[in-house]
């Protein structure tokens, strides 16, 4: 099995890359692996944009990203725009990632309940029974992204969030911020965290505190 820093070491190396490193500057954005850490902006005065993918994007899907994994991100499928001075955002699932056994595709992220893979997105909600009859299925969560103080709370907040499903993850984030505020328990992985979360069928849903966070964490002033 392959070894690398990936997950939570990534969100950890975009801290110490900003707070030993990129601080004195009057804007700086640390992009390991997809976790961004940032602070300031591009121009005095001026935050960052940061575009969330539409899961539906050609130039996800995991065939063409193996054979054009460098290729650039097209704007006309970013779904939402944000603009935040400070935190970090991390990304997480398996639009890209993954791995196969026996011909089947399977989530690179593991339940910790069962040991089992975490369910696999699917590019449409709806799929063709014996009868040639369409069977709806619920949407799959295509992508996560967290938004929090740290790259390290980040990165553990997108993997509880794919671990607990949509829906009970916005709860959780939701009811922290509801309890502390922007600031809560240090260790407690939902305080201070908004989600935003990519489905299969093309949604994007974020949590009720979003504009919250983008106003306290999200924002140097």
């Amino acid at each position: 099995a392959a070894r690398d820093l990936d997950g939570i070491a990534k969100g950890w190396a975009a801290d110490v890359a900003l707070e030993r490193y990129c601080l004195p500057f009057a804007g700086a954005l640390v992009n390991v692996g997809g976790d961004l850490r940032l602070h300031g902006g591009p121009q005095p005065g001026q935050p960052w944009s940061i575009g969330v993918r539409d899961p539906l994007d050609p130039a996800l899907d995991p065939a063409e990203a193996q054979a054009a994994p460098d290729a650039p991100p097209t704007e006309a499928w970013n779904r939402a725009t944000l603009t935040l001075s400070r935190g970090e955002l991390a990304t997480s699932g398996a639009v890209r990632r993954g791995w196969r056994k026996d011909g089947a595709r399977y989530h690179h992220l593991l339940d910790p309940r069962s040991g089992l893979p975490l369910p696999l997105w699917t590019s449409a909600d709806a799929a063709v029974g014996d009868d040639a009859q369409p069977i709806r299925r619920a949407p799959q969560i295509a992508t996560v992204t967290a938004l929090a103080p740290t790259g390290a709370q980040a990165e553990m907040a997108t993997k509880v969030a794919l671990a607990r499903g949509c829906a009970s993850a916005l709860a959780e984030v939701e009811r922290a911020w509801i309890r502390w505020g922007a600031v809560g328990p240090k260790g407690a992985v939902d305080a201070g965290v908004a989600l935003i979360f990519a489905l299969s069928d093309g949604r994007i849903i974020s949590s009720a505190n979003l504009a919250a966070w983008l106003e306290t964490w999200g924002t140097d002033a």
